[in-house]
């Protein structure tokens, strides 16, 4: 039996600045961001230092993997750059790049 003919217009996509997962163009990110004052690159390095401690106080190869999973969304470094409401540490993202590099 035949199957009906579809229709293949495609399906219009959303405009790339509607959701807020959205990345900017890089000459539009907020300036703000960006680490480039002697305080700033402070706590960038307490930041970096506080993500190291932790870690090593934290992880052990014996840990069960749900054990571990617990730990580290407790901690809010498995998403540094979420509210700490939501399990993250309210990290912008160019203090959360460092603690990931």
């Amino acid at each position: 039996m035949a199957q009906p003919a579809r229709d293949h217009t495609p399906s219009p996509q959303p405009d790339a600045t509607s959701t807020p997962l959205a990345q900017a163009p890089a000459e539009q990110v907020n300036t703000a961001e960006q680490v480039n004052t002697a305080e700033q690159v402070n706590t960038l390095a307490d930041t970096v230092a506080e993500a190291r401690r932790w870690l090593e106080e934290n992880w052990s190869a014996e840990l069960a993997l749900g054990e571990w999973w617990d730990r580290l969304a407790r901690s809010g470094w498995a998403f540094p750059t979420w509210p700490e409401a939501w399990f993250g540490r309210g990290l912008n993202s160019g203090v959360a790049r460092s603690v990931v590099a």
